[in-house]
């Protein structure tokens, strides 16, 4: 039996040491992140609480429209002109790579609060202790989700993402070192958690991330043409960007490459869901190397005006080189604001930028717009009559405001002056609200370089008509005889889009008349005629010599203002008519 024994104790004693170098086997895997902590396992909840933007940094105007004291200074081309704006400025797309979102806009005052985040984003959450990864999951934004840890431990936490749904993929063996592929907005998190002793709930982790490169974009935005864009040939050159290793746990790039981003008409995306007259392409870098030579090219652009009209604007435009130094977690901004092109006349030595037909209010996004055709109006049209000062249609109001300066971007066109609109006439009168008449003194003068028919009167000669993008009613100075309303006691009801009554009476096809902005004028035409607060219009009408020559009659007309009081409300009473904007 001893043999026996001698051989069972034998393999026990092998028993016994093979168990010890399981243990101290087991012991080492520690630097392979596969051990099990001692201790209750329990939930870690986990979510994707936003990124975090940097701060905005202006280099340029304000890229909000607004624009108390700047004016924007366009670009001149064939079709349309542009405004090339370089800033810092950043919106959260509400369309993110086919993602909805409800994103929080640069806009607001406080650029460092967290961007909401669409739901199927991935991400990866990386747990160390000491420096040993514990644990790698890959995690979705839109919710909670559940990674085991133990009671009682803490540890190190670092996450990654595209910011797209594509996934993030573990660390290679021994590293703690990612190679990240090109053109990505890399997102990355860190910090520190301690799990209690004793866990009666699932531990919270919101993360909120924060850029990891350096984002380029580059929009195009055609409110100032009306319309959304549906196609167009678009370059983007002199982009030089790079990519590189990315340590999760320092933050830190290193060992970087050139990292070739194409942009073409195909990388733009809406950057308002459903909206596409802002579109945006994003490049990524993280290298903070000056980028001197940027040109943006745009040629045969399609554009459906918000009217229900195709434009094909045929031009090649090529903006001018822009410079940008990129910053690691910082965004920039190149914007092309699209704005449609006027039409310029020299009449009496002053010189004046005419848009190419009447503007109109449509309530709703992008609300002040110029006509897609220039052309005599139905008498069921009210969105395009004024009255003086007045920035909605058919409303009276007590500070005289500008609507044409609303137009985006705002500060591009304004209303004529007097001295504008009187170019175009040979005589001056007065236009009483209550008869609805002009008196005064009307020769048989033709306005100066006008012609005229039935229903309009034009003006030559004209530069910027030879458009293909617009039809020939609107590449030549034209007003209609749209008429105005010229007995108003009260303010008038209805919807913006339209009035079923105009009260036009027999001056629609009959006359045009139009708003200049200067008012605020003591009214005094010889020999007896002397009233108190009033303001110039513009007036036009066919007329006949008393020997029977046909002329059209441009008229300077001067109208006195009503003060009324509404819901205790002083607002001053006006005629309403037509407005033709004029550029800045």
């Amino acid at each position: 039996m001893k043999p026996i024994f001698k051989s069972f104790a034998n393999k026990a004693a092998s028993a016994l040491l093979l168990a010890f170098a399981g243990c101290f086997m087991f012991s080492c895997s520690k630097e392979t992140g596969n051990e099990q902590l001692e201790g209750p396992e329990v939930q870690l909840s986990v979510s994707f609480a936003g990124v975090k933007e940097s701060p905005i940094q202006e280099t340029g105007p304000k890229a909000s429209s607004k624009r108390e004291h700047n004016t924007p200074s366009l670009l001149n081309y064939g079709d349309y002109d542009a405004e090339l704006r370089v800033d810092n400025r950043f919106e959260v797309p509400l369309v993110q790579r086919g993602l909805r979102t409800s994103g929080v806009s640069s806009s607001r005052s406080d650029a460092n609060r967290a961007a909401a985040i669409p739901p199927g984003i991935k991400y990866r959450l990386f747990l160390f202790q000491s420096g040993v990864l514990r644990s790698s999951t890959e995690l979705e934004s839109g919710g909670t989700a559940n990674v085991a840890v133990q009671a009682g431990q803490s540890y190190q936490w670092y996450a990654l993402s595209y910011n797209t749904a594509q996934s993030v993929p573990d660390l290679p063996p021994n590293s703690t070192e990612l190679d990240l592929p090109m053109g990505k907005d890399v997102l990355h998190a860190a910090g520190e958690l301690s799990i209690p002793a004793v866990v009666t709930a699932p531990v919270q982790l919101p993360i909120t991330f924060r850029h990891k490169t350096s984002r380029i974009a580059i929009e195009l935005n055609s409110m100032g043409l009306f319309g959304v864009m549906s196609s167009a040939n678009v370059t983007v050159s002199g982009l030089t960007m790079k990519t590189g290793k990315l340590n999760i746990t320092t933050g830190v790039w290193s060992e970087l490459k050139d990292s070739t981003q194409t942009l073409n008409w195909n990388s733009f995306v809406n950057l308002e869901e459903g909206q596409a007259d802002r579109k945006v392409a994003y490049a990524f870098t993280v290298d903070s190397t000056a980028q001197n030579n940027i040109v943006v090219s745009v040629s045969s652009l399609n554009l459906a005006h918000s009217d229900g009209i195709t434009r094909n604007f045929t031009s090649t435009n090529t903006f001018p080189t822009v410079g940008i130094t990129p910053v690691i977690g910082n965004s920039h901004r190149v914007l092309l604001n699209m704005v449609e092109s006027p039409l310029r006349t020299t009449q009496g030595g002053v010189t004046v930028n005419w848009a190419r037909s009447n503007l109109y209010y449509s309530p709703g996004r992008n609300p002040y717009r110029f006509y897609a055709v220039n052309q005599l109006n139905p008498v069921t049209d009210g969105r395009g009559y004024f009255a003086f000062g007045g920035i909605l249609p058919r409303r009276f109001q007590a500070a005289p405001g500008d609507p044409c300066a609303l137009v985006y971007p705002e500060g591009v066109w304004r209303q004529p002056t007097n001295t504008e609109t009187a170019v175009l006439t040979s005589s001056s009168g007065l236009l009483s609200s209550v008869l609805g008449s002009i008196t005064g003194l009307l020769i048989p003068d033709n306005a100066p370089g006008a012609t005229f028919a039935s229903n309009y009167v034009q003006y030559t000669p004209v530069a910027g008509g030879t458009s293909t993008a617009f039809d020939a009613a609107s590449n030549v100075l034209r007003f209609y005889y749209n008429g105005q309303v010229t007995n108003i006691n009260v303010i008038t009801t209805g919807t913006e889009a339209g009035l079923v009554s105009l009260a036009l009476g027999d001056t629609h096809a009959r006359e045009a008349a139009l708003w200049s902005k200067t008012g605020n004028i003591s009214i005094s035409l010889p020999p007896l005629i002397n009233l108190g607060l009033g303001a110039w219009g513009y007036h036009a009408r066919n007329r006949s010599t008393i020997g029977g020559t046909a002329y059209v009659a441009g008229t300077n007309t001067a109208e006195p203002l009503s003060s009324i009081t509404v819901g205790g409300l002083g607002v001053l009473e006006s005629t309403l008519k037509n407005v033709r904007c004029v550029r800045n």
